[in-house]
């Protein structure tokens, strides 16, 4: 799911199950990396070249298990 085209706000996969945002909690959801560092801009907004490596992943607080979130725009911990 992507309503607004630069957010991943759910991913159902084959068989009907769906992750989604806040799912396993208020910090909980869909991030992404390129070529294995996450991304600055929103998906929508993301320039890729051929040959780059894009990555979804889940995680369930993204204050603890993304090391490099104060540089997506966090500071400190919520």
């Amino acid at each position: 799911e992507n309503p607004s085209g630069n957010y991943v706000t759910g991913i159902t996969a084959p068989g009907g199950y769906e992750l989604k945002e806040m799912t396993n909690g208020p910090r909980s959801g869909w991030m992404y990396t390129v070529n294995g560092e996450h991304a600055l801009n929103g998906i929508g907004e993301q320039v890729v070249k051929s040959r780059d490596k894009i990555v979804f992943h889940y995680v369930n607080d993204y204050a603890y298990e993304v090391a490099d979130w104060d540089k997506i725009g966090g500071t400190g911990r919520p």
